[in-house]
């Protein structure tokens, strides 16, 4: 539903009073593996739903293409990636105390070098 208000959104602005060369006819793109995705995946969905209610194994079904190949790289490649000479790459700069306990739904945050916050609930 989030996509297709998205899509209504775009096709309001470009299609409206200053749209320009864009008019009501405007449509919306599709994905990597064609316009009709969504119906493929509401089909294996609901059949892989129906296996489990059933407590059915169902056989794999084709793997989409390999298309690694096929794909361009536009960033550059990593140059350097060294820490600072006092530093190194899994330095904790603010740690879990010791001995600590922690209960379902605790937060739990450590702070470690190059990556700005590392945070989660216990579960």
């Amino acid at each position: 539903m989030a996509g297709r208000r998205l899509r209504d959104a775009v096709k309001a602005v470009l299609s409206g009073e200053n749209g320009g060369e864009f008019n009501s006819n405007l449509h919306g793109a599709s994905t990597l593996f064609g316009p009709y995705t969504l119906d493929g995946y509401i089909q294996e969905f609901k059949r892989l739903a129906s296996s489990m209610l059933n407590e059915q194994s169902i056989p794999s079904g084709p793997q989409p293409p390999d298309l690694l190949d096929k794909q361009i790289e536009l960033l550059p490649g990593v140059v350097l990636d060294t820490p600072p000479l006092d530093k190194n790459f899994d330095d904790i700069s603010s740690d879990i105390p010791k001995n600590s306990s922690f209960k379902r739904g605790d937060m739990v945050v450590a702070t470690f070098f190059l990556v700005s916050l590392c945070q989660g609930t216990i579960s």
